[in-house]
């Protein structure tokens, strides 16, 4: 019981940070997953001694450091790049005289759309992990809610397969049966969860 109960609470307290903090959380996030993959990658491939435990630990420090601007470049050149797309599709439709320069009007459309992803970035965030954390919380709370007295059969001897009955459970023939009940559900925390995340993160706000 403690495992089921366990593994539900976790779920549920994951997916509430995800729904009201999302946004804060993103960056560090990604600060960390980039640490640990440039720290696992050095010493994976140099090894494991002192000596290569404190590079790899500068290097994926710096690596965290730099993952913020990193990303933004990212979702500059995808912004561009869909605006090259973009402008090869409306161009057609532009005056004679605006479309003879082609490759001006181009470059500018292209840098207009990848400043507009990047101005967009945030509020994407915050949709993203708002519908994320609804259904961490919502679909456990509402299998809980629908199943208590039949919570015990998913206990095993063994805690992953506890974890993974309850997985199995949650997430195929309760979904299927209860789509309703579950999209009402998580509809109702996602917009919650949208409105506090607006409401408090301070970068989204500005």
């Amino acid at each position: 019981m403690t495992v089921l109960f366990g593994y539900l609470a976790a779920l549920v307290a994951i997916g509430a940070l995800v729904l009201f903090k999302g946004r804060d959380l993103f960056r560090p996030a990604i600060s960390i997953v980039a640490f640990v993959i440039v720290f696992s990658a050095y010493t994976g491939y140099a090894g494991t001694d002192s000596q290569n435990l404190i590079i790899g630990a500068l290097a994926g420090l710096v690596a965290a450091l730099l993952s913020g601007f990193v990303l933004m470049l990212g979702v500059f050149v995808s912004g561009m790049i869909a605006g090259l797309g973009a402008a090869s599709q409306l161009i057609r439709w532009l005056p004679a005289d605006i479309a003879e320069h082609r490759i001006l009007v181009t470059a500018v459309i292209a840098v207009i759309v990848g400043i507009l992803a990047v101005k967009c970035l945030d509020p994407l965030v915050t949709v993203s992990t708002a519908a994320i954390g609804a259904v961490l919380v919502g679909l456990p709370c509402t299998y809980m809610v629908m199943n208590l007295t039949s919570l015990t059969k998913n206990i095993s001897t063994e805690p992953f397969d506890t974890m993974r009955n309850l997985n199995q459970a949650m997430f195929g023939d309760f979904m299927t049966q209860q789509t309703m009940i579950i999209t009402a559900v998580t509809g109702i925390l996602f917009i919650i969860g949208m409105v506090v995340q607006f409401r408090t993160n301070d970068s989204v706000r500005r």
